[in-house]
């Protein structure tokens, strides 16, 4: 059995994950650039050198959450996907992934729509999961085995998925959908995902 975590241990733990929670929450309602050491500190209600006992810096804070964003997709997406057929596979992936992009919006922008200088990526900890990374190549050979998206690769297919789902979550975020789409919902564009990744790859087929 291993030790019990000393009171100490667990108050610097819990001391983190305080200042992370209030750190996403600035980030959600007013940006990156909400986040300073000051206004964080006064959101947490302690001085700024306080802060620096837990985190070397804001940019390494955003970091931080932008990882915990990382294996929180990865836990949705391999949760999501467990068709024995790769192409219902890779439809569950897709689906999955813009509904945790719009159901985790502060996690998705950290991810996927900030740039990279307001983040310290040196903090960036070992051991970060790719399992379902994985399984989108592994899905898309599959595919690719079976006559879907004839004539690409496993590169070029797992690009084009990432690049529909997120510019599909994207255009959602910046209230452009509609326009592209007509008058769907948030919640009917979700569910049309998995015929999008069908039309293609039965174009790309042939048309069977």
């Amino acid at each position: 059995m291993p030790p019990p975590h000393s009171a100490k241990s667990i108050k610097h733990d819990v001391k983190r994950r305080i200042i992370l929670d209030a750190a996403r929450r600035m980030f959600a309602h007013d940006g990156a650039g909400s986040v300073s050491m000051r206004n964080l500190a006064r959101e947490v209600g302690c001085s700024a050198a306080v802060l620096y006992r837990y985190f070397g810096s804001r940019e390494s804070i955003l970091w931080e959450l932008r990882c915990e964003g990382i294996v929180l997709l990865n836990d949705a997406l391999m949760g999501a996907a467990d068709a024995a057929d790769p192409l219902l596979r890779l439809q569950q992936l897709g689906r999955a992934y813009v509904s945790f992009g719009l159901d985790n919006l502060e996690y998705y922008e950290l991810m996927f729509r900030t740039p990279f200088y307001e983040f310290d990526a040196g903090s960036l900890p070992d051991g970060l999961p790719d399992d379902a990374l994985v399984l989108l190549h592994s899905t898309a050979a599959e595919c690719l085995e079976l006559g879907y998206f004839a004539g690409s690769d496993v590169t070029t297919v797992v690009s084009s998925m990432w690049s529909l789902v997120h510019g599909l979550v994207s255009l959602i975020l910046n209230g452009r959908a509609p326009l592209m789409m007509g008058a769907l919902d948030t919640h009917a564009m979700i569910d049309r995902v998995p015929d999008f990744i069908a039309g293609l790859a039965r174009a790309a087929r042939g048309g069977i």
